[in-house]
């Protein structure tokens, strides 16, 4: 079952041809321009250093996984054994088959390479239309790849907890939280390896929230601000509406620091636990514990221990 996954590298590079040979050239024949093409650049440039470091956080746990479960045919054989290796089915009654993955990836792939703000962003930044089709196609190989490592620590991730699930052993709250427990395990004793692993969580996050923030910023400047307003801006008018976010952030800050003085500490237990984010454990929960409530700047969140809150709860009450 979980093999079926390669599949979606299949679907992104259909997407990616599709997009690369119709939708890139009217791109581009539009000529559109902004005057964040230079921040899109830095971007793009960072992005590139993110995927290294994603890439590396991945071969990582591939290649201890399979060192500590003694090579490739042994995790194979184990995943075999579970069923967990099935490389088609067509029947439409299950979740995941080639209609879902293969065809159902590839809409969902195609919409995200041909309608979203940020990727046509970046095919006008590039010179040429052919080298934004070159480019497109690299990342549909990267991603490609880049699936399929992922589908391959999921088998090693099973083949090391076949005969004693943590989810069910109750070492682990949630089921997402097994691949972390799984780097803990295994790179424990590597020192800088599970930061390593930190680290490419973290650009995986930051590459697409840098993306999307840069494609907002064009969108609100040039669909909302000078469309209904009907205001022409000079490039160097634009840019310096950045200054509005920093602004924006620094009040903020001010405003709660200002009220943080002005009402009285209160209590965990007098706080409803779905209103306490624990930051420290949430984001730094590969750290070691007294690393961990350094950072809490000695705000306990013990409710949320006791009560376990499932961390969307959070964002949907």
């Amino acid at each position: 079952m979980i093999t079926f996954y390669f599949m979606l590298a299949i679907s992104w590079g259909m997407a990616a041809i599709v997009t690369g040979f119709v939708f890139v050239p009217k791109f581009r024949e539009m000529q559109f321009t902004s005057a964040y093409e230079g921040g899109l650049k830095a971007i793009i440039w960072t992005d590139v250093i993110q995927a290294v470091v994603m890439f590396i956080g991945l071969f990582a746990v591939i290649i201890q996984g399979l060192v500590t479960l003694g090579g490739w045919k042994r995790t194979f054989a184990r995943a075999s054994r579970g069923g967990r290796i099935e490389l088609d089915s067509f029947d439409p009654r299950t979740r995941h088959t080639i209609w879902s993955l293969l065809i159902g990836g590839f809409f969902n792939s195609f919409a995200t390479f041909a309608f979203n703000q940020a990727q046509i962003q970046r095919y006008m930044c590039i010179h040429s239309t052919r080298g934004a089709k070159q480019a497109l196609l690299i990342n549909a190989v990267g991603s490609g790849i880049l699936i399929l490592l992922s589908v391959f620590i999921g088998i090693i991730v099973y083949a090391y907890y076949a005969d004693c699930d943590p989810y069910t052993a109750k070492q682990i709250q949630e089921i997402d939280q097994i691949l972390p427990y799984f780097v803990m395990e295994v790179l424990s004793d590597k020192k800088g390896l599970p930061g390593v692993f930190l680290a490419c969580v973290f650009s995986g996050s930051l590459s697409t929230i840098s993306s999307g923030l840069n494609s907002l910023a064009a969108v609100i400047i040039e669909d909302f601000y000078k469309g209904l307003m009907g205001r022409k801006l000079t490039d160097q008018r634009q840019v310096s509406y950045i200054w509005y976010s920093a602004i924006a952030v620094s009040t903020v800050v001010l405003v709660g620091i200002i009220v943080s003085y002005l009402t009285r500490s209160l209590e965990s237990e007098e706080i409803d636990p779905k209103l306490i984010i624990p930051i420290s454990d949430v984001c730094y929960c590969l750290l070691p514990k007294q690393w961990r409530k350094r950072r809490e700047c000695g705000i306990e969140d013990e409710a949320y221990r006791k009560k376990q809150v499932p961390l969307f709860e959070y964002f949907h009450s």
